[in-house]
């Protein structure tokens, strides 16, 4: 059967909300910054049946001290 993908990743990002209480994404590039409504993008995906989301946050660990 065939299948048709829709996928919007962003990595080393940031989450905010504007004045407006709009959800803001900044992706932070080697030299730059860009910022996308993610409240619109979002928006656009109501009522979308079938949805997988998933939210990843990475953080280094703290090696224990070595004797």
């Amino acid at each position: 059967m065939a299948k048709n993908s829709f996928k919007t990743s962003f990595t080393k990002s940031t989450i905010s909300k504007d004045e407006q209480g709009n959800f803001i994404i900044t992706e932070i590039l080697k030299d730059s910054a860009l910022s996308y409504n993610l409240t619109e993008i979002l928006d656009g995906l109501i009522d979308v049946e079938n949805l997988s989301l998933s939210v990843n946050k990475d953080s280094d660990l703290v090696p224990i001290e070595e004797d």
